[in-house]
């Protein structure tokens, strides 16, 4: 994502962007408790990413999230003053660094770079390793314990987000998540019959693997 999406989402009233990251990685930072929800509730959240493939100032951006508000929106939400709030976000043992990223006519966007618990690092990994240039699937089935997912993902977003269906790999969803890969996804055999996709429950995850271009900021493809 760079700013020309942000201007195009923007222009078309679109003021949050929901990836895969915001899904099934953010919701770990609500362990650092009320208080720092209660900060987040009162900004404007455009975006929730792993990466932003143009910062070379800070090295140590492992197991981070970047979080892009916008600064414009947030006052409308209560945040009269964002530059204290970075203040307060800057005092923080897992704050790593912050800067802006950009202004549009939709807003003044500013980036803040967390580090998540380290109990979650192990999520982290399973989720983005695409930052390495792996190819490999994501089990999201194996991010967290069956405890964690009830006691982050089911409090916050409730048992029929897709996001617990997808970690508890619910055979419902299953049938749901084939019909919609299907609608898109039929192909033909060697013998030129159309085939129904029928995922595996063994080998196969219920959900898209992240797009990188959805999941990190400014991000270009290699170049061969």
């Amino acid at each position: 994502m760079n700013l020309k999406d942000y201007e195009q989402m923007f222009r078309e009233g679109i003021c949050v962007h929901n990836n895969k990251t915001k899904t099934y990685l953010a919701v770990v930072m609500s362990e650092y408790g009320k208080d720092y929800i209660e900060k987040m509730k009162s900004l404007s959240t455009t975006g929730v990413y792993v990466d932003d493939a143009l910062l070379n100032s800070v090295k140590d951006t492992d197991y981070c999230l970047f979080y892009l508000f916008n600064v414009h929106r947030s006052i409308e939400k209560g945040t009269y003053d964002f530059n204290a709030r970075l203040q307060e976000f800057r005092a923080l043992d897992f704050y790593v660094h912050d800067y802006p990223f950009g202004e549009l006519f939709g807003g003044k966007l500013h980036t803040v770079v967390f580090r998540i618990p380290e109990k979650h690092y192990k999520a982290y990994d399973i989720f983005a390793g695409f930052k390495k240039g792996l190819q490999q699937p994501v089990y999201y089935s194996k991010m967290f314990s069956p405890q964690d997912v009830d006691r982050l993902f089911v409090a916050l977003l409730g048992e029929n987000s897709r996001a617990v269906k997808v970690f508890r790999k619910n055979p419902q969803w299953k049938e749901e998540f084939e019909t919609e890969i299907n609608r898109y996804g039929i192909y033909a055999n060697q013998n030129n019959n159309v085939e129904w996709i029928i995922l595996d429950p063994k080998r196969d995850e219920y959900e898209y693997r992240p797009n990188p271009r959805e999941e990190i900021l400014n991000f270009r493809p290699q170049e061969d």
